[in-house]
């Protein structure tokens, strides 16, 4: 409960010593909630009152009138809106929260209305057309289930091999819609399909099953890093919530819209077809809006590059908003071709011991990498130690680009060794980090902890002894 002092003329502690009694007529307001959620009561103290009674007890009278409330007595449109909202929103969430949630609706509205149609068209496939559902034709569509959960089963026993979810869950969301749509249009085409091979109603179901559990599975574990983003103040929970709330909602509005639909199409292909081709262009459409309003916390090769090179420009750490617009997620991200984050002992150093010890005294026998690289090749190479930690892995790609830096003005230095350069990249590095780490704390980009994901697929950690 928030309190608030509207307005008061002396405190009792103030006053008690110096007067015996005192007029004290106030008026003291105690305000509930957040924004337009908050109701008001209002109080006052009596006109006078000893200072004796002051100095002992705190007297209040409510006022005669009916406390006062922000909010109308008949549920208005907004109103309704905020049961669907995080508590205190805006104040709980991120900016891009409400553009992301709002396109997010759109999209798992006109999802719902196509998975009308896609069933419509898998009942006339089995057989529901020719008046009932044959023995035959229910015993497939228990076994197209169970097909397809088996296939989601094995899907998330090799996504839990990598990190893919939490470093960029833009760009599997976006995946895991097209998963849903590309699996909807099997389904419709099945009616088409089916009767031209026979028997092969089973195969075409169970894998339009197979790719929607693929698609909730990775909507559901993308969609718990983006909420971790959306989150503040610590109310994930009350987000996820939410989330949940207005995605029941959609799905709602959303069949009811395919009931409607349904009979204006009827069972011909044809109808049906472009009725789903019109939805999916509306969702994929609403789908991607929304992931590109959304920013992200977390830092991935592709937004560390991104905020590093702006920051190298300008030297201001680019906001998340900035890096989000130039972010790519629908098709895989260009990677940076010049540097390897986890390279190998060989890739560091070709198993050099006395260019390693070299390297380590250049690097200050720092015990969260080591920098090396190539200078005929132009490429930077961190060897990243064991124990390191988010923090020691954006410290250690900043120092390798201005590393490459150097070695891009090594015509003018003329260093004979990379041991050299990574002398100078030290001393920017020991220069400017402090500056870089705060700009990046007021720009809450999230670098001291595991959601950095900075090093390579098949990178590897060293232990130096």
């Amino acid at each position: 409960m928030a309190l608030r002092l509207l307005s008061t003329k002396l405190g009792a502690r103030a006053i008690a010593p110096r007067l015996a009694s005192r007029s004290l007529s106030s008026r003291v307001t105690e305000i509930t909630g957040i924004g337009d959620r908050a109701t008001t009561k209002s109080f006052i103290i009596p006109e006078t009152i000893s200072a004796e009674t002051l100095s002992s007890q705190n007297i209040y009278w409510p006022c005669p009138s009916t406390p006062t409330t922000t909010t109308s007595d008949i549920p208005s449109l907004t109103t309704l809106m905020f049961h669907f909202l995080p508590a205190g929103y805006p104040h709980t969430t991120c900016q891009s929260y409400m553009p992301y949630f709002q396109m997010q609706f759109i999209s798992t509205l006109v999802g719902s209305a196509s998975f009308v149609l896609s069933t419509q068209s898998l009942l006339y496939a089995v057989g529901l057309g020719a008046g009932s559902i044959p023995l035959a034709g229910a015993l497939n569509w228990v076994v197209k289930d169970f097909i397809g959960q088996a296939g989601g089963v094995a899907f998330a026993s090799w996504a839990g091999n990598f990190k893919g979810f939490d470093s960029n869950p833009k760009r599997w969301r976006m995946l895991s819609s097209v998963s849903m749509d590309a699996s909807t249009l099997l389904e419709i085409l099945s009616p088409k399909v089916a009767p031209l091979f026979p028997g092969s109603f089973l195969l075409i179901a169970g894998v339009a099953n197979i790719g929607k559990n693929i698609s909730y599975l990775s909507a559901s574990a993308s969609r718990a890093s983006i909420h971790n983003n959306l989150a503040r103040d610590s109310n994930l929970a009350d987000v996820t919530a939410k989330a949940g709330s207005q995605s029941i909602l959609a799905s709602m509005l959303g069949t009811a819209v395919g009931c409607v639909i349904s009979p204006i199409v009827g069972s011909e292909f044809e109808y049906v077809f472009m009725g789903f081709l019109a939805l999916s262009a509306v969702g994929q459409t609403t789908n991607y809006l929304s992931l590109s309003k959304l920013s992200l916390r977390s830092l991935n090769t592709q937004r560390m590059d991104l905020l590093v090179q702006a920051y190298l420009s300008t030297e201001v750490v680019p906001s998340r908003e900035a890096v989000a617009l130039k972010e790519t997620f629908v098709f895989k991200a260009k990677e940076v071709e010049w540097l390897s984050v986890g390279g190998s002992l060989d890739a560091v150093c070709g198993m050099d011991s006395d260019k390693l010890a070299r390297l380590r005294e250049a690097n200050k026998f720092g015990s969260e990498y080591v920098l090396g690289g190539d200078l005929a090749k132009k490429t930077v190479v961190v060897g990243v130690l064991e124990g390191c930690e988010g923090k020691g892995l954006v410290r250690g790609v900043l120092q390798a680009h201005f590393l490459k830096q150097l070695i891009e003005k090594n015509e003018e230095l003329q260093a004979s060794t990379i041991e050299e350069l990574v002398v100078g990249s030290r001393a920017i590095l020991e220069e400017r980090e402090e500056a870089f780490f705060a700009m990046c704390g007021e720009e809450n980009w999230k670098v001291n902890d595991e959601s950095v994901a900075l090093e390579k697929k098949d990178g590897v950690r060293l232990r130096l002894e």
